[in-house]
């Protein structure tokens, strides 16, 4: 059973396009309005402000889901990926709850490319779909863009992911920080007081032994034996 400290304002994201919570639509409008296309917020796909199922042994925390243009064709004509967004945006179950593990050939979104280079090591040691339990992630913005500015500006959405890492922590899960560190560390304070793990390398961000060191070992600690 799932408890959560605060309501997902997720589920009451637009059936269409754009895909902006009400709260958070006068400041990302605002940021839009003169932002270059680099840094330009995309609201014409779903958000991703997590990823996965919230009661995951493991939780990663990074910056904002990324945009190269060949989401597009995803987000709203390929209805298997379209509903599993849109279950996960509502933690509502479904086989693959990190959607980006599902190993349908018929899925190759850039995310799903992306995540399993990243988590590759750990595919290898575990079934797909049981990582796709295990594993939940955490942006720390939830809008996509190319490039995330460092004046873009925070929205009251936020909180709910905020809230999401407040309850992982004191639980004990494990968390791997695997970018934006200190903006994390500002937006839960308790990260100062529980450990949690930090890659080596923020530019190269593959969850494996010689980069994630100790956080390697506590992830296989809290996901048992391998299961491939």
């Amino acid at each position: 059973l799932l408890f959560f400290v605060m309501d997902n304002p997720w589920t009451k994201l637009p059936e269409a396009p754009p895909y902006v919570l009400a709260e958070d639509a006068e400041a990302i409008d605002r940021f839009n309005a003169t932002a270059e296309s680099v840094h330009l917020l995309h609201t014409e796909i779903r958000p991703e402000p997590f990823i996965g199922q919230p009661d995951a042994n493991v939780i990663i925390l990074t910056l904002n889901p990324g945009f190269s243009g060949d989401e597009l064709q995803w987000h709203d004509t390929d209805d298997k990926f379209k509903t599993a967004t849109m279950n996960n945006l509502s933690h509502s179950e479904q086989e693959y709850p990190f959607y980006f593990l599902d190993p349908d050939p018929q899925i190759q979104s850039p995310g799903h490319l992306w995540w399993r280079q990243k988590l590759g090591p750990l595919l290898k040691l575990y079934d797909a779909s049981m990582l796709a339990r295990e594993v939940f992630c955490v942006e720390y913005f939830p809008y996509h863009s190319t490039g995330f500015r460092q004046d873009t500006p925070r929205v009251p959405s936020q909180d709910y992911a905020f809230s999401l890492v407040r309850k992982a922590v004191r639980r004990k899960a494990v968390v791997i920080a695997m970018r934006a560190v200190q903006r994390w560390i500002e937006a839960v304070p308790e990260l100062r007081e529980n450990p949690f793990f930090r890659l080596n390398s923020n530019q190269n961000v593959v969850i494996a032994k010689n980069n994630a060191g100790a956080g390697f070992d506590a992830m296989l600690n809290a996901l048992g034996p391998a299961t491939v």
